[in-house]
C-alpha cells in the first residue's frame, strides 16, 4: 500500500504542475515585450492628447486632456452604455516611459519565470509521458495488491482505458 501511496503523490505532483504551466499563458519575457507594447503606444495616444488639449486651450477653448467615453447618464437608462475614463496615456506622457516600466519591472520579476512556447511543449510531452508510467505502476500494484487479498480503491480520476488493459 505504501508503494500505491508514493506513486499517487508523484501523480498529483505531476498533475499540478501541468495545471500551473497550462495556465500560465505567457512566460516573464513575453510579459516584458506586452507592456513595452503597450507603453510605446499609450505614451503616443498621451502626447497627442495633451497635444491637442493644448491646440484646443490655444484656441480659447477648456484645457481637457482628459476624454470620459461611454454614457455619463445612466441614471436615466441603466445599463446603457458603461463610463470609462482612461488614464494610462495621459498619465505616460506625464511621467515618462521609463518611470512606468521601471514601477512595473518590480511587478514582472515577481511573476513565476514561466517557459517558453517550445519548452512549454516539451515539458507537457513529458509531464504525460511521466503520468502515463506513474499510472501503469499505480494500476499494476494494486493489481498485486488485490492479488494478494487487500481491497485498494482507485483514484477517481484513474483513466480507464489503463485499468481495462
Amino acid at each position: 500500500m505504501e508503494k500505491i501511496n508514493q506513486l499517487r503523490v508523484q501523480i498529483a505532483g505531476l498533475k499540478a504542475e501541468r495545471l500551473t504551466i497550462l495556465r500560465q499563458g505567457r512566460n516573464r519575457e513575453e510579459v516584458r515585450g506586452c507592456i513595452d507594447a503597450w507603453l510605446s503606444a499609450a505614451e503616443q495616444q498621451g502626447r497627442d492628447a495633451l497635444q491637442i488639449a493644448c491646440e484646443r486651450a490655444l484656441a480659447g477653448q477648456a484645457f481637457t486632456p482628459c476624454h470620459v467615453h461611454g454614457n455619463a447618464a445612466v441614471f436615466e437608462a441603466p445599463g446603457a452604455a458603461p463610463l470609462s475614463l482612461d488614464m494610462g496615456p495621459l498619465l505616460l506622457a506625464i511621467l515618462g516611459k521609463s518611470a512606468v516600466k521601471k514601477a512595473l519591472s518590480g511587478m514582472v520579476d515577481a511573476l513565476p519565470e514561466g517557459l517558453s512556447p517550445q519548452d512549454k511543449v516539451k515539458r507537457l510531452k513529458t509531464i504525460e509521458d511521466e503520468l502515463y508510467s506513474l499510472e501503469v505502476a499505480e494500476e499494476a500494484a494494486i493489481v498485486d495488491a488485490e492479488l494478494a487479498g487487500e481491497s485498494v480503491l482507485r483514484r477517481p480520476d484513474a483513466r480507464p482505458e489503463i485499468i481495462l488493459a
